[in-house]
């Protein structure tokens, strides 16, 4: 099956239902973005939706199933492909299983906004607690202006979410 690298799919992955805890990994040495936290997702296969690719790249990576996988964001004409955030219910407890995936942790959204995080990906924890629960996200705000790399890069996009919640 030919790979399509323009479409990828990220997950938000609460610890339990309505947590403020989220699964990250850390970046092994030889991918891009190495030391780096990161969201678990990947890129959508020929003949693959968003939800079938994060249940397939989280049963291979880290041996946990998904269920109820819910659309919570979705960004076109992103590097020519779109990008999908979702959120789902757990089965199993992560452990990564191969080498292109890092050890994981459990973090909050505070500690996601004080981690070295991949910026896109600390934009998905915005828009994914703007919809579950957008008075987290204005207590989160002091933190996300202070990270300068996040500011750097930040889209018109996130500059929405903000105005939303003000």
């Amino acid at each position: 099956m030919g790979e399509d690298t323009k479409n990828s799919a990220v997950l938000v992955i609460p610890q339990e239902e309505n947590s403020d805890y989220f699964l990250t990994y850390l970046t092994p040495n030889h991918k891009i973005f190495a030391g780096r936290f990161r969201l678990p997702g990947g890129k959508l296969q020929s003949g693959e939706n968003y939800e079938s690719t994060l249940k397939r790249e989280l049963q291979e990576e880290y041996g946990i199933f998904l269920a109820n996988v819910v659309l919570h964001y979705q960004k076109p004409n992103v590097l020519g492909g779109t990008i999908y955030l979702c959120s789902a219910q757990k089965h199993g407890n992560p452990i990564p299983k191969e080498s292109g995936v890092g050890p994981v942790l459990w973090m909050n959204a505070k500690q996601i906004f004080e981690s070295n995080m991949v910026p896109n990906c600390k934009i998905a924890v915005c828009a994914y607690l703007l919809d579950k629960n957008p008075n987290s996200l204005k207590k989160l705000i002091p933190t996300i202006f202070e990270d300068k790399e996040f500011l750097k890069i930040i889209t018109s996009e996130a500059k929405s979410l903000y105005e939303k919640i003000n």
